[in-house]
């Protein structure tokens, strides 16, 4: 397998996981993968990759005195 399907499959299996709300142990004997391989690509995709990473929507609101922004929930 060449290395740009071996991390597309890995990152589709990464993004299976964390939709499925289970540890990754659970998720591992529920789905038939490997606990410590699917350890190292959740780790290699967290630190490397800026789509896996959680955003937090802003809302800018202009102040008469200067700039704010809220965090929306």
């Amino acid at each position: 397998m060449s290395e740009e399907k071996n991390l597309k499959m890995w990152r589709d299996i990464v993004e299976q996981f964390k939709k499925s709300g289970q540890n990754q142990t659970q998720w591992c004997k529920n789905n038939n993968v490997n606990l410590r391989s699917l350890n190292k690509w959740y780790n290699y995709f967290k630190k490397n990759n800026k789509e896996t990473q959680d955003w937090v929507p802003l809302k800018v609101v202009e102040d008469q005195s200067n700039t704010t922004f809220k965090i929306l929930k």
